[in-house]
């Protein structure tokens, strides 16, 4: 019995130690199981944290850079307008020296003429004096004029032609004699308008030949009418002529050719979305095709010839909105800054090579609903450059200061400017889309007069041939209007 109940006593125990072990063993596998958790979520807070801390970082990093940009642009702007400053004092000063150095010239011009004039007179003179041999003027003037007035002796020439004849002799013929009335110093006075007349008369000359010159030098665009049309399918991103006088016009599909008549057309260009469109002098076409940095340049008969890379910059947009090329070679490239409505102006080569930053950021308006940013450009023989942004007209010298600005707030003959074009009289023709018709400018904004043919309602696109041709695009009607003298 004593064994028995000892036995028991022991299973007992046994069953209690491994009952307790297990349960010992079950709280320890919890624990750790609550401890790997617990760890495994302290590991993910702690990356949060990391990563909170690493994308703060960037922020902070970004809003320095950020900050750092605008400081740059804030400076350069600073240093821009007072570089503005300056270039206005020193054109200012330019325009007034170029301006008294004319005058001069032009006084001395005419001293000189008066001077051959007089010589002339003066030679012409003592010639006839001497072909008379013995020739002496002997004027009883006080009996031929009793009141003590002043006779003068009148010769085709000059008035010194009686002192002249005094010198060689008598004169046979018959002077011609002129009273004049007395003086009260009583002295003999002789007055001739021959001299006067003759500079009259050149005068006279030079101002005609002006008129005719500044009437032939300026092409008429008031006598502009409607010659014929041609309807499009889609609006044109951009209009040229080439140096042949063929209409180029870009589009969805690429750039299209057509002749005088626009009966004809050729697919000259069949890259995808062509925007922006130039012409050289001898023909070439420059394409910038939508989202790319490069600008195709292709030969008059739609054949590639070489790529031109733009300037790699992060704060502008890839592709240009503006382009122009120059008597000079070279190419003009409108840019527009990310997120800022401003803009730059880059010149190339017309081989690719990048030359500088001629223009940089320069303000663009404040636009109306659905209006959209473009930028028109036209390049003269002297190598100023026009650009129009939609709400006005600005003209810059070869080196990138401004001659002259105006928009449709500062009084200027316009209320849009679509599209520009230049011809090679210097004058600017400004497709005004609100004001339905065409206005001519000069450089200094001076208006010449406007094209307003009844059959154009909306210009939005122009083109101006070496023909004298000019074509322009109705966005209302969605066509191309010829128009010619």
């Amino acid at each position: 019995m004593a064994k028995s109940r000892a036995r028991r006593i022991n299973a007992k125990r046994e069953h209690c130690s491994r009952t307790k072990s297990d349960q010992i063993h079950k709280d320890t596998s919890n624990r750790r199981e609550q401890l790997r958790t617990a760890l495994s979520r302290l590991r993910s807070y702690l990356d949060d944290g990391n990563a909170t801390t690493l994308n703060n970082c960037k922020a902070l990093d970004h809003i320095s850079k950020t900050f750092d940009h605008f400081r740059s642009l804030l400076n350069q702007r600073e240093s821009k307008l007072k570089e503005e400053i300056r270039l206005h004092h020193e054109a200012q000063e330019v325009f007034l020296l170029r301006a008294r150095e004319e005058l001069r010239q032009k006084v001395a011009d005419s001293e000189n003429i008066l001077n051959i004039l007089d010589t002339s007179s003066s030679n012409t003179n003592e010639e006839l004096a001497k072909e008379y041999g013995d020739l002496l003027v002997q004027l009883e003037l006080h009996k031929n004029f009793p009141n003590e007035g002043c006779a003068c002796v009148f010769y085709p020439g000059d008035c010194n032609m009686a002192d002249t004849i005094r010198q060689y002799g008598t004169i046979d013929r018959e002077p011609k004699l002129e009273a004049v009335e007395p003086s009260t110093t009583r002295k003999r006075r002789c007055t001739c308008l021959v001299g006067l007349n003759f500079t009259a008369v050149i005068i006279t000359i030079m101002i005609a030949v002006f008129v005719l010159w500044y009437g032939c030098k300026h092409r008429e665009y008031a006598n502009y009418k409607y010659v014929s049309h041609r309807v499009l399918n889609t609006q044109p991103y951009d209009m040229e002529c080439s140096k042949g006088g063929r209409l180029l016009v870009s589009g969805a599909n690429g750039i299209v050719g057509f002749d005088n008549t626009l009966q004809e057309r050729k697919l000259l260009v069949s890259d995808s979305y062509t925007t922006r469109m130039t012409t050289d002098h001898v023909g070439g076409i420059y394409a910038a095709v939508r989202n790319s940095a490069v600008i195709r340049m292709f030969d008059p008969e739609g054949h590639h010839q070489h790529d031109i890379s733009l300037r790699d910059d992060p704060y502008l947009q890839i592709s240009p909105f503006g382009m122009a090329t120059g008597a000079n070679g070279l190419l003009y490239v409108a840019r527009k800054l990310l997120h800022e409505s401003l803009f730059t102006v880059e010149v190339y080569t017309t081989g690719g090579r990048f030359v500088k930053v001629l223009i940089k950021e320069k303000s663009l308006p404040k636009l109306d609903l659905y209006e959209v940013y473009r930028i028109s450009m036209s390049v003269d023989s002297s190598g100023n450059i026009a650009i129009a942004d939609l709400c006005g007209l600005s003209v810059y010298t070869p080196e990138g200061a401004v001659i002259e600005t105006r928009d449709r707030d500062s009084g200027a003959p316009f209320q849009s400017s679509n599209d520009l074009v230049g011809d090679e009289f210097g004058q600017y023709l400004i497709a005004d889309w609100k004001g339905q018709r065409l206005v001519v400018l000069l450089h200094n904004m001076t208006l010449v007069g406007y094209v307003t043919d009844g059959r154009i309602e909306r210009p939005t696109r122009i083109a101006l041939c070496p023909d004298g041709q000019l074509y322009v695009y109705d966005i209302e009607l969605e066509r191309i209007v010829v128009l010619d003298i």
